[in-house]
């Protein structure tokens, strides 16, 4: 065989090779598409890593990433083997309830508390607040430091919702430290490494008590103490 028509064969082969080669890693690249789905129905920060986890075993899923102030999360994924609606079909088997798009994540709201409670925000930023100020006299005082994103917050939310239904005298300050790097952080919860943080004070205007973590029992304890006629 002439030595240019073998040339020539040698050339086309490996131009048959170079397409096919071509054409497989055409069909083997899959497109990733970026997309946030706005979460309700979490009680915690820990719902939210919860979703995390779900949503990493989705096949086809590459990253995923819990916003705790938002209440989003934002996923990677392959197009040609999953959906959006496949992921909030999988946050949807797990309790919660999930939205395309940024901007509609929630928390679970608080108790609603009634306009014959004696309940105040003193702080829904982090910003600073002089708590002396706002002690009430004939009244056991709660500053309650807390963040929607924490859990135990919640659970220390009810208890005081209980006695203020059945105690007037109890006059709740909300302040939301919102994370851990604001202004009233660093006021009062220097030597603090967890919430929920209660700082309680007597009828008198006396210091009484400060309570750090989810000590439920404690709280009830310190509240039913400080209530009692002899207080008065």
């Amino acid at each position: 065989m002439p030595i240019a028509r073998i040339t020539i064969l040698y050339a086309a082969l490996l131009m048959t090779f170079a397409g096919c080669s071509q054409q497989t890693q055409v069909r083997t690249t899959k497109s990733t598409k970026t997309t946030t789905l706005s979460l309700r129905g979490l009680t915690c920060e820990g719902c939210g890593a919860r979703v995390v986890r779900v949503l990493k075993m989705q096949k086809g899923v590459r990253t995923a990433t819990f916003d705790k102030h938002k209440v989003e999360v934002t996923l990677s994924y392959e197009q040609q083997t999953t959906s959006e609606a496949a992921m909030i079909k999988k946050v949807k088997g797990i309790g919660f309830e999930a939205f395309s798009g940024p901007g509609k994540g929630a928390y679970k709201p608080p108790p609603t508390y009634s306009k014959e409670m004696d309940v105040k925000w003193l702080s829904k930023k982090g910003e600073r607040v002089d708590i002396s100020k706002h002690i009430v006299k004939g009244k056991v005082t709660v500053f309650d430091f807390y963040a929607v994103w924490c859990g135990p917050c919640k659970d220390v939310d009810h208890v005081l919702f209980q006695q203020l239904k059945t105690h007037k005298d109890i006059a709740l300050r909300k302040i939301n430290v919102v994370d851990w790097d604001r202004p009233v952080v660093k006021q009062y919860m220097s030597n603090v490494s967890k919430l929920p943080f209660l700082i309680i004070y007597d009828k008198q205007g006396n210091k009484a008590k400060t309570i750090v973590g989810r000590e439920l029992e404690e709280v009830k304890k310190t509240l039913s103490t400080l209530l009692k006629p002899s207080q008065k």
